[in-house]
């Protein structure tokens, strides 16, 4: 197949997805979505590395890694978005665009990831179209994961079972109603408050937080002389950053109606903790956790976390 039948993959993609299976059995705590044989189909049709490559790897940071481009339009095009969609569908991100050392993908992720044009209020500070639609940048998403994966697999964080569910699997529960909790919803007792919460963010959460020192941050941001175009993106970026592994569990403590400025749905407050996992010490990471969710531009959004 060729790249031109793109908007065909991407398309016959999403609909497979949309129609695969729900269940609320878990076969072990580590696999923590459901089986789907459209899954398993779409991981064979993408386990052939001419179809990664022409579908998979057409967004912008991939064109200018292999240097067929040197400025970005805006508004994004489409192939671009779309070809990102596949890739964060397809959930195992590709960290090269060859074959060779010089091929890594995280140089050109980290660029758009830690470029501060980026965040702006149209963006709502988030990875959206920078036109205050709320509308997925595909293209953000995939940067991001790249950095993630480059960083958990620089970390050996592929030990934990987990990680090897999800970052090695295609397409491992990327579709609606795909996650099952643990013990299952069904099987365990579950509060008031909890079952009113539309929300869902009662729960144990694992978080991989990466971040540049703040020094390299800025120069970064901020070199001197600096008059580039919004539309021509910074250099290519490759630098050491420090990666964190956090558990976090939280539980709802009370639903408010929404007060001005809080949208049309319900305000969900919340407590918890998060402690580090690994042996990286980080005063920041153990804490106790206190904030709000409400609904923002039909998406839940967290007002404040502390």
């Amino acid at each position: 197949m060729q790249k031109s039948e793109l908007a065909f993959v991407h398309d016959t993609t999403s609909r497979l997805l949309s129609r695969s299976a729900r269940s609320l059995k878990r076969i072990t705590r580590s696999v923590t979505h459901a089986t789907s044989r459209n899954a398993a189909l779409l991981a064979d049709f993408f386990a052939d590395e001419t179809n990664r490559s022409a579908f998979l790897s057409r967004s912008f940071i991939f064109e200018r890694a292999r240097g067929e481009t040197k400025s970005f339009s805006d508004p994004p095009r489409a192939e671009h978005q779309m070809s990102a969609h596949l890739h964060c569908l397809y959930g195992s991100p590709l960290l090269k665009h060859g074959r060779t050392r010089s091929s890594r993908m995280y140089p050109f992720a980290c660029s758009k990831v830690y470029d501060l044009r980026e965040y702006t209020e149209n963006t709502h500070w988030g990875p959206f179209m920078n036109d205050g639609s709320l509308r997925v940048d595909w293209e953000k998403v995939e940067a991001i994961l790249v950095v993630l994966r480059s960083n958990i697999k620089n970390k050996s964080l592929d030990s934990f079972s987990i990680f090897a569910h999800i970052w090695e699997k295609p397409f491992a529960g990327q579709w609606e109603g795909s996650y099952i909790p643990w013990p299952p919803a069904a099987e365990r007792e579950r509060s008031e408050l909890e079952r009113r919460d539309p929300y869902d963010v009662s729960g144990t959460w694992l978080r991989v937080v990466c971040f540049l020192d703040y020094n390299d941050f800025f120069a970064y941001n901020f070199p001197i002389g600096d008059e580039l175009p919004d539309n021509v993106p910074r250099p290519a970026l490759d630098t050491f950053e420090a990666t964190r592994l956090i558990l976090m569990k939280i539980y709802v403590t009370d639903i408010t109606d929404p007060e001005e400025g809080d949208g049309d749905g319900p305000v969900v407050h919340f407590k918890g903790f998060s402690k580090s996992l690994d042996s990286s010490w980080d005063d920041n990471a153990e804490s106790d956790l206190r904030g709000r969710v409400r609904l923002y531009g039909g998406l839940p959004d967290l007002v404040s976390c502390s």
